[in-house]
């Protein structure tokens, strides 16, 4: 397999079928981001400057945590399903475009209606390990800053490291199991789609690929990581002016003598309103041209394993 010119092939793609974009889009506004958790020196952790032991404090003491858990599950759910039924699109398309089958929305939208609920349970079933651990270390980091959450009299420590430990070994354990799952996903998801497979032998197959392409997935995710970075590294200049006249209106109210600030940020303003917009248009180029490439590597490795077993 030529990888480079997988990439080559999705970029031509991309361009050439915006019909694309409407389903990247859908599932961009159902993407994720990865939080790492990492634990510095300690002693200058938790040895604040006057008054922000007391700030902080009050801050922890003020957030309704189970509330915020909450709407955070709600809005992780409905992302989840906007994502899964774009992708069902995305991966029916790019099929037919392959196949030089007619394209349109409608299309679309009727294909992924289809798998919908095939493709849902897989990723479902994919997803479940990573967000147990998470869930687990998602504990273990609130539960070192206990102590936020008392009185200022009864606690001798701001913080609570005794979880460091566990924390950093759930972390390195979620991240395994997050690469692994991820890997089986990306062969799982597209065999219940496009070759109509029972949901189990979709994974089964997921799991098969890992090991007998490995070289490929190897390759094709060091290279998606350095677009990553140099996508990253776009994204963040092209968000920097909007940062850079938030924090100038906010620097802008500081008043000599006064050693404490507001940060006001309006929601509905322009500046957050055009970094949203920004934000969503790398999304959606970017989850088009990796569920490309990754849908073009599947097409390559089923086409060949098809070769080989009628000439067996």
């Amino acid at each position: 397999m030529n990888r480079w010119s997988l990439f080559k092939q999705s970029w031509s793609i991309f361009w050439k079928n915006r019909t694309l974009w409407v389903f990247g889009l859908l599932a961009a506004l159902g993407g994720g981001a990865n939080i790492n958790f990492r634990g510095g020196d300690t002693n200058q952790f938790a040895n604040l400057p006057l008054g922000g032991r007391e700030m902080l404090r009050q801050l922890f003491q003020s957030i309704d945590v189970n509330a915020l858990i909450g709407i955070g599950v709600v809005i992780g759910i409905v992302t989840f399903l906007i994502a899964t039924f774009a992708r069902a699109g995305l991966y029916r398309m790019i099929n037919a475009i392959e196949e030089n089958q007619p394209l349109s929305v409608g299309a679309g939208l009727t294909a992924a209606g289809e798998k919908f609920l095939p493709l849902l349970a897989v990723r479902v079933l994919l997803a479940l390990p990573t967000i147990v651990l998470s869930a687990v270390a998602a504990g273990s980091f609130l539960s070192i800053f206990a102590d936020l959450t008392t009185e200022p009299g009864q606690s001798t420590n701001l913080f609570n490291f005794g979880n460091f430990g566990t924390l950093a070994g759930l972390g390195i354990l979620l991240a395994i199991v997050t690469l692994l799952f991820g890997a089986i996903s990306i062969s799982a998801e597209r065999a219940v789609v496009l070759d109509n497979l029972s949901i189990f032998a979709a994974i089964v197959r997921g799991w098969k690929y890992i090991w007998s392409k490995f070289e490929d997935y190897f390759t094709i995710g060091l290279i998606f990581l350095l677009v990553t970075i140099a996508f990253g590294i776009l994204l963040v200049c092209a968000l920097a002016p909007f940062l850079i006249a938030s924090l100038g209106s906010m620097f802008s109210n500081l008043q000599p003598g006064v050693n404490s600030f507001v940060f006001n940020f309006n929601l509905l303003g322009p500046t957050a309103i055009a970094a949203v917009i920004i934000s969503l248009l790398f999304g959606t180029f970017f989850t088009v041209f990796e569920v490309n490439v990754w849908t073009l590597a599947y097409r390559v490795w089923h086409q060949s394993d098809a070769r080989a077993s009628t000439s067996v």
